[in-house]
């Protein structure tokens, strides 16, 4: 994870789970540790999509300067 922010709500989010397994409906639970998951998934794609525009970025900007 490139941003503190996403890492730090997922921790939390994690974490809140854990602590609080016993006060909530199991399915509430559940659904945190997936959101958890889910937002790991989403901000590893955000990644994968930068690295992939910074390349076409300079893919296009070499064609430019070769031409």
């Amino acid at each position: 994870m490139t941003n503190p922010h996403i890492e730090t709500l997922v921790n939390f989010l994690r974490d809140f789970a854990d602590a609080n397994a016993d006060s909530f409906d199991p399915d509430q639970i559940e659904y945190l540790k997936q959101s958890a998951h889910a937002i790991v998934i989403l901000d590893q794609a955000v990644d994968e999509l930068i690295k992939e525009r910074d390349s076409l970025i300079q893919e296009l900007d070499n064609a430019k300067t070769n031409h």
